[in-house]
């Protein structure tokens, strides 16, 4: 997601950084033209990033870099802020500095968090309602991003609801920094009253460091795991502290009427182009947020040199400057009003029409938030008075908010976990004909399956391998187990592998309880059982390969086991070899690598092959859709099913492996099932739910040659 500005202050700047003589010691050169005019620019660059951030979303299905306008934006203001504060009072005063963001920031943020809370529970289904609930909790909080950053590096949550709130991270990340900005003025005034350094020479350093320290970790971070730093604030700073030197620095430094009309003209047309030339979502913030970041800067540069035809002066239109004073509103609203939107169309993508339509009741909305609920508290708080009245207010509003968002997400998962114990009895006495029997066995012809379709929250249906004492993350460095039955069984089976793998937990523990066996479990998340390394985030392939070569020395040292079950994601990334390049050999000797051990020792390895897997679209409407599948359409056995599973050819013709196709209990020869024998198939678009999976027990057995 993205985000567009908080519109937080005022765009005008003192003239000069007028400090008490003790802390004034280097004046600033006068720029240019007196920054005390009004900067139009900056209200009509705000505008063309909002609806950029709009449009992109709405009809392109991807981030435009918008967003790092407005931290560059943001980053100009809040600096000329803090020198405002320094030349008033001698220094930052927190109460005064955070009481003017709470007045500009949360009256709009809270009524549309209240408005969505209220909409989702309206049109939501059960589980969509419980991530958006627990989404509102970290937006109130001012910590979405941190909520989104986690949640992105979970393989398991490769197809989480992205909720009608989600675009939060931004103003979460934006809040952090406004705090870290609060912190670093506090030092520079405490550095400057104790040293002949001045104060805007102290700001320049503080803040350089800063850029520095943020963008080396940001290159670094993107290139391990851009998933997670997409979210990071740490990660995104130095885009806040580019604005600020521009604000420091480059507005002192004077341009050509020419050269700055050419630099404004080309940070338009870099910022309007950047989203068009960069998959944003998939490389920021790393080097290439240089392109929006860098294009904002240059447009704030451009200014210090008004032209009769510069970028400036297009960007101080009315039109644009009207519709820059509502980008905040507009960018908080678009996504809740698109995300309903979407939901409501089955997830089906907006037209032209669809699309303005949304832009427009986003910018409707935006005027009325503007006009009855933020200038209130921004004009009415002109006394010591109102403004503890103010305060008192967005204190209670916002714990109103957050204490209801935390309250209605315990209800929904209360409501989840109630329908997931009463599930969990029924599997524990089925009938004949209960999931997957129903396709194959010759008593459940014509036998109606039970309806509503168990389980009916099906993303809350996972068994009980994905506990974190049995689980280890993508980037954890860590090595667990866990094991259900007698300690001295008379055969042991191993399961090993990722969460494809994991998909077939419910069946194998089935089997073990059935004839007394003992299961160990290896289960780490995106890791394949293979040698070879799959082309994922560095740190976590660095964890994968070490968690691998972990396994083969825990396996070593102890009995053979009699059985090893493992797969994996056959439509995840590909495998690479030793050079880093694309290579299904490389897959396939990875798995008979890691296998071979086993297999010398007298383990049979079940190679299970893949399950089908939806499409992003069919899985929308899947979920929002559970009790009228036939809205749906048909899942395509030739679209879901991945024809290249390389654990299929790593186990072909091998001695001590056997390939396992389960395809047949899941698909006919032309489609393939999203419910069976009243039982919903899918947790997510591609992992089964625990319910189904235990249905196929019988017919694992018999697929891997155990007697019944």
């Amino acid at each position: 997601m993205s985000l567009a500005d908080a519109k937080m202050f005022s765009v005008s700047t003192p003239d000069r950084t007028r400090l008490p003589m003790t802390l004034l010691a280097d004046a600033p050169a006068r720029p240019a033209v007196p920054p005390t005019a009004r900067r139009g620019d900056i209200e009509g660059l705000r505008a063309i990033a909002a609806l950029l951030v709009a449009a992109f979303h709405i009809w392109l299905g991807r981030v435009s870099g918008g967003v790092d306008v407005f931290f560059v934006v943001s980053g100009f203001l809040i600096t000329m802020t803090i020198v405002r504060q320094i030349d008033r009072f001698g220094t930052v005063r927190p109460l005064v500095y955070v009481g003017r963001l709470a007045r500009r920031l949360l009256p709009a943020a809270l009524i549309v968090l209240a408005v969505t809370g209220v909409a989702a529970l309206l049109i939501l289904s059960l589980a969509a309602r419980e991530r958006t609930f627990s989404e509102i909790a970290a937006a109130a909080g001012y910590v979405e991003n941190w909520f989104l950053a986690f949640s992105s590096i979970d393989y398991l949550a490769r197809d989480a609801f992205h909720s009608p709130v989600q675009h939060f991270w931004a103003m979460s990340a934006q809040g952090q920094f406004y705090l870290i900005w609060l912190v670093l003025g506090l030092v520079v005034v405490w550095i400057v009253r104790r040293s002949a350094i001045g104060v805007r020479s102290a700001l320049i350093a503080g803040i350089s460091v800063v850029l520095a320290a943020s963008f080396a970790w940001s290159v670094v971070s993107t290139a391990n795991n851009q998933a997670f730093a997409y979210y990071d604030t740490f990660a995104r700073v130095w885009e806040f502290a580019l604005g600020g030197l521009t604000a420091l620095v480059l507005t002192r430094i004077p341009l050509s009427r020419r050269l700055a009309s050419v630099l404004g003209w080309f940070g338009v047309a870099a910022i309007i182009t950047c989203g068009l030339l960069l998959q944003v979502s998939e490389l920021f913030p790393g080097w290439a947020a240089l392109w929006p970041a860098g294009a904002a800067v240059l447009v704030l540069w451009a200014h210090v040199q008004p032209t009769r035809y510069g970028a400036d002066r297009f960007l101080g239109l009315r039109p644009l400057v009207w519709l820059g004073g509502l980008s905040y509103g507009i960018y908080l609203w678009h996504w809740p009003i698109f995300v309903f939107a979407l939901y409501l169309r089955d997830g089906r993508p907006l037209g032209v029409l669809a699309g303005m339509a949304v832009i427009a009741a986003a910018i409707g909305l935006a005027w009325l938030t503007k006009r009855c609920v933020e200038r209130p508290f921004t004009t009415a708080a002109d006394s010591e008075p109102t403004r503890r009245v103010a305060r008192a207010g967005l204190a209670v509003a916002l714990a109103v908010v957050l204490i209801a968002s935390f309250g209605a997400g315990m209800f929904e998962r209360n409501r989840a976990d109630a329908q997931v114990a009463a599930e969990q009895a029924l599997i524990a006495n089925p009938d004949a004909c209960l999931g997957a029997a129903y396709r194959v066995e010759p008593e459940c012809a014509g036998v109606v399956p039970r309806s509503p379709a168990i389980p009916e929250s099906p993303p809350h249906d996972r068994s009980e391998a994905y506990a974190p004492e049995c689980s280890v993350p993508p980037t954890e460095y860590a090595f667990r187990e866990c094991s259900w039955g007698p300690d001295d069984a008379e055969k042991r089976i191993v399961l090993i592998g990722n969460s494809h793998a994991v998909s077939w937990f419910p069946a194998v523990k089935a089997i073990i309880e059935s004839h007394g066996w003992r299961l160990d479990l290896f289960f780490k998340s995106a890791c394949a059982f293979n040698t070879a390394e799959r082309d994922l985030a560095a740190d976590v392939r660095r964890s994968c390969t070490e968690w691998n070569g972990k396994l083969q020395e825990v396996l070593a040292e102890r009995e053979p086991y009699d059985y090893l079950l493992t797969s994996y994601f056959a439509g995840e990334a590909e495998f690479v070899d030793a050079e880093g390049n694309p290579s299904d050999r490389a897959g396939i000797d990875g798995f008979r690598a890691a296998w071979e051990p086993a297999v010398e020792r007298g383990t049979e390895v079940w190679a299970v092959r893949d399950i089908p897997t939806m499409s992003k679209t069919m899985h929308e409407c899947y979920q929002q859709h559970l009790d009228e599948l036939e809205l749906c359409g048909a899942l395509l056995r030739s679209d879901a099913i991945e024809e290249e599973d390389l654990i299929v050819a790593a186990g072909a013709g091998q001695d001590g492996v056997k390939v396992i196709d389960l395809t047949e209990y899941l698909c006919s020869e032309t489609e393939c099932e999203l419910t069976i024998g009243g039982v919903n198939v899918y947790r997510d678009s591609n992992h089964l739910t625990a319910t189904f999976a235990a249905s196929m027990a019988p017919y694992l057995a018999r697929a891997a040659g155990i007697a019944e």
